[in-house]
């Protein structure tokens, strides 16, 4: 393979640009990783050091923004994964100082319960003191809502 090849067709990266964007992804700044790419550029001047690796930065942002969100997708399980990983931990026999201990059982037990709303406090109404001001355009309206707070229908006889 030469030099200055293509080897990500995708991002139309070379191998050098690859080897730079994953120096990034480790943490080395786009200065120390644009020299150790390409060691002949110690003989330039920071600006040119400095401009050139942003340059390349940008080149290959998007290969190492889609690199990162493919690392993070792997590593979050998904629901599915969350129960059943839950589930082992409920059943796992879990050796204590004096027996079994059941508290990561409990613990993941619980967490399921939560996840599938079992045992939920949602029947709980919380009472608060609001006030509500209603606006009324006209005198009628206010007789009409006057009558409706106070239990009334708001039709003629009722």
């Amino acid at each position: 393979m030469s030099k200055g090849q293509i080897v990500d067709t995708t991002y139309h990266l070379t191998a050098l640009d690859c080897q730079f964007g994953d120096l990034l992804l480790t943490g080395m700044s786009q200065h120390d990783a644009f020299l150790v790419i390409r060691p002949h550029a110690a003989r330039w001047g920071q600006n040119a050091i400095d401009s050139n690796a942003s340059k390349l930065a940008r080149k290959v942002s998007i290969r190492n923004g889609e690199v990162l969100a493919q690392a993070t997708t792997n590593a979050i399980m998904d629901v599915s994964e969350r129960k059943e990983r839950l589930s082992e931990i409920g059943n796992e026999d879990i050796p204590g100082k004096h027996g079994p201990n059941r508290q990561p059982n409990i613990a993941a037990i619980a967490e399921l319960n939560k996840m599938e709303h079992i045992y939920s406090d949602a029947n709980i109404t919380n009472i608060d003191n609001r006030t509500i001001e209603v606006v009324v355009s006209s005198e009628e309206a206010k007789v009409l809502t006057d009558r409706i707070l106070q239990g009334e229908g708001t039709k003629e006889g009722k």
